[in-house]
């Protein structure tokens, strides 16, 4: 099933839309965006997946009780994040990359591709996240093409379409 961070335009705190995610102990994160660049001949979308980065945390990673561990020490929490950073983060790339290469074949745009990043929306998500940049609003073509419903669909569509191949690479066959 799918949990929305909010129903109507609103802002939500970027830290605050990955904890819900982590509350709801959400399988993926998919966070959607629109760009701009002082360029304004730039289009395309892009998508981004958390970057490695260096966990220096005193808290365990989630699901990780203080009771399965013999000794919690610094390097324990940090071995234990990193295991559950690297394993989301390699399946983040795999979403990454199908999704890339759908929205590229449904709305015939380029993918300017699949990047790193430490955004926040990113690096605070338990699970594997990425965020999709839907196109240029600096960009007039572009912003004419997002302001169409149709369009806005094809997005959607193509996100999914990204995130079917992503689960039958994964095995998952029906949702």
């Amino acid at each position: 099933s799918v949990l929305m961070t909010r129903s109507r335009d609103e802002f939500i705190a970027l830290n605050r839309r990955p904890d819900i995610a982590n509350r709801a102990r959400a399988d993926l994160f998919i966070s959607i965006h629109t760009n701009a660049n002082h360029s304004r001949q730039i289009q395309g979308v892009e998508v981004y997946y958390p970057r490695e980065s260096n966990v220096k945390t005193s808290a365990l990673p989630p699901y990780v009780q203080p009771g399965e561990i013999a000794i919690e020490t610094p390097v324990i929490r940090q071995a234990l994040w990193d295991a559950v950073l690297t394993h989301s983060r390699s399946r983040a790339i795999k979403l990454a990359s199908h999704v890339c290469r759908s929205l590229r074949r449904r709305l015939g745009v380029r993918c300017r591709g699949v990047h790193g990043a430490r955004f926040v929306v990113l690096r605070e998500a338990w699970m594997p996240a990425i965020l999709v940049e839907v196109g240029y609003v600096s960009n007039h073509p572009e912003a004419k093409r997002l302001a169409q419903p149709a369009y806005r669909q094809a997005i959607a569509q193509g996100i999914i379409d990204g995130l079917s191949g992503y689960l039958r690479d994964l095995g998952i066959q029906h949702l």
